[in-house]
């Protein structure tokens, strides 16, 4: 993919993943059909970012997709800023949740040349949080947002994009109208990637489905 860079550039990247599985549990996510968390050790990390980078010479930048990495423990975090920063040395993205984003990781990893964040938010209706098992409050999102946007004034970050996601069977026009001031209250320039919601296998939501008369033949 083209990644976003500063100034308007764009950097050939690849992703790659540190961890399987995630610790939130959303009813809506394959990872939650995943029965436990495994995560790489730094070294077995950082290696395969070696290896992707001798064999595409070409990349200009590598995309962290854990489902939430900063959900990573600081200790692990501290480690791979290190030997990121040392053996590595392009900038990177990656993608957080309102519930694990914090200063310190943040600093840590803007340090190893972190330049872009992602962050699901889903909805602002408190009945389809519910539904999706979404913990977070509106409050927990705009103060993580927030934080994000005193980063990109500094220029330290891009823009950072927020996940939305759309056409749930069960969701009524107030619940929309929720998630449209919730984005409201939240400090711009922001980016939206916005989602249809898939009805993946062995989640809770595809169970729900069957079980309303909304999903009858996968």
């Amino acid at each position: 993919p083209r990644l976003p860079y500063f100034d308007g550039q764009v950097h050939i990247g690849i992703r790659f993943m540190a961890t399987r599985g995630c610790p939130h549990r959303c009813t809506y996510c394959a990872s939650s059909a995943q029965t436990a968390m495994r995560r790489r050790t730094v070294e077995s990390t950082i290696q395969h970012i070696e290896w992707l980078v001798e064999r595409y010479p070409f990349l200009e930048t590598v995309y962290e997709f854990d489902d939430t990495f900063f959900a990573t423990k600081f200790s692990w975090l501290k480690e791979f800023a290190a030997s990121y920063k040392e053996r590595i040395g392009l900038p990177w993205h990656c993608q957080t949740s309102p519930t694990t984003l914090n200063r310190k990781k943040l600093d840590l990893l803007i340090d190893a040349g972190l330049v872009y964040c992602e962050m699901g938010v889903q909805s602002g209706s408190e009945e389809i949080k519910s539904l999706f098992k979404r913990s977070e409050s509106e409050s927990q999102v705009v103060k993580a947002a927030e934080l994000l946007h005193s980063y990109y004034l500094e220029g330290k970050i891009q823009t950072p994009r927020f996940h939305i996601i759309t056409d749930v069977p069960w969701e009524s026009p107030e619940s929309v109208l929720m998630t449209i001031n919730m984005l409201l209250k939240l400090p711009r320039p922001f980016k939206l990637a916005i989602g249809s919601l898939c009805l993946f296998p062995g989640t809770y939501l595809n169970e729900r489905a069957h079980e309303d008369g909304i999903l009858w033949d996968e």
